[in-house]
């Protein structure tokens, strides 16, 4: 269980980078004017970070505004100018202003132990929020920032996002993917899905769930390893359409370690490993080839700017690939020295 926990800090929540004064840019974009970026240092700071000068505005400029300090950071997810600063290992979510940061809520399970996992927001007034431990799904009233009721699901749920009414939520040991309704709050069904779900992403046109599954054996050396896999859903009735093992040339599926995924565009889908980062056709998903080589611990969306931003580390450096999610043509990259552990686009 103690692999999962480190392998989840490093996948999910988004977004590990490193820092220097020495960059590396392409021509095209340049890349986002502030950042947050979190330190490894402990306790967190949120510093706030121009780019590509690399200047430090603020040490921690949560801390500068809110005169109280955060804990160890796992995730930031922001939505309708509040973002959501995960603070996995304290069972706590804080809530606060996107624009200035200023405090709003706090969110905390310690009593229960409960360490949130992932959000989805379904409408402008409703998010739902998972536990990495629990398999209850609480309900989050968005106008007050109050759990509104909870909801009984099978098993633990480590990944949420929605489309349309429903909120999908992977379950990652299991290997489940648990459909709910959001306007009735209940689980209309689950699909067995196996060999360890991480992530998913939707096509364009949303007809086709794209799942990410690691494979087992790579955290748990218990298990027999089973191989690195991509699996599409049709959407709505969720059956499978095809599947897929991410092998990349001698590289074996079964040793393959998947970090996150991202389908945007409407041609290419993008898939971060420790093995590099691969690229595969939307239409036609078994088309899958290593687009750049290295290690890559993630890759998300930056919906601000229409654009994908990937990580890869090596060794004390790590290089921000920023990718043009319509054709995924890199646009720009920078290559960084001072590690961190979170950035987060402003």
């Amino acid at each position: 269980m103690r692999n999962f926990h480190w392998f989840f800090s490093l996948v999910f929540f988004v977004l590990l980078f490193s820092c220097s004064k020495d960059e590396t840019l392409l021509e095209g974009e340049t890349p986002p004017k502030f950042a947050y970026i979190v330190t490894k240092d402990k306790p967190n700071s949120l510093q706030l970070v121009e780019f590509p000068l690399l200047k430090v505005i603020d040490e921690d400029i949560f801390f500068s505004v809110n005169k109280k300090r955060l804990d160890e950071i796992s995730q930031i997810v922001e939505y309708r100018g509040f973002i959501y600063i995960f603070q996995k290992n304290s069972c706590k979510i804080t809530i606060a202003t996107s624009d200035s940061l200023k405090f709003v809520a706090e969110l905390e399970w310690k009593a229960e132990n409960y360490k949130p996992s992932s959000i989805a927001f379904v409408n402008a007034t409703t998010g739902f929020i998972s536990f990495q431990d629990s398999s209850l799904i609480y309900v989050l009233d968005l106008t007050n920032f109050k759990v509104a009721r909870k909801i009984n699901t099978n098993f633990p749920i480590s990944f949420l996002d929605n489309v349309n009414f429903y909120v999908l939520g992977l379950s990652f040991y299991s290997g489940n993917l648990t459909i709910l309704d959001s306007r009735t709050y209940s689980v209309l069904n689950e699909v067995f899905i196996g060999d360890n779900p991480l992530a998913y992403g939707f096509s364009a046109e949303k007809n086709s769930i794209f799942i990410l599954c690691v494979g087992k054996g790579k955290l748990d050396t218990n298990q027999t390893k089973t191989n690195a896999k991509l699996i599409v859903l049709n959407y709505p009735n969720f059956s499978k359409i095809s599947e897929a093992d991410l092998n990349i040339g001698s590289i074996s599926a079964q040793t393959i370690v998947p970090t996150g995924i991202v389908v945007h565009g409407k041609y290419y889908g993008l898939i971060s490993t420790l093995s590099g980062l691969l690229r595969f056709s939307v239409s036609n998903p078994k088309q899958v080839q290593r687009y750049i080589v290295g290690e890559f611990h993630n890759i998300f969306y930056d919906y601000k700017r229409d654009q994908i931003i990937a990580l890869s580390k090596a060794s004390t450096t790590t290089t921000i690939y920023y990718i043009n999610p319509n054709n995924s043509a890199i646009v720009s990259k920078m290559t960084l020295n001072k590690d961190i552990l979170l950035v987060f686009p402003k």
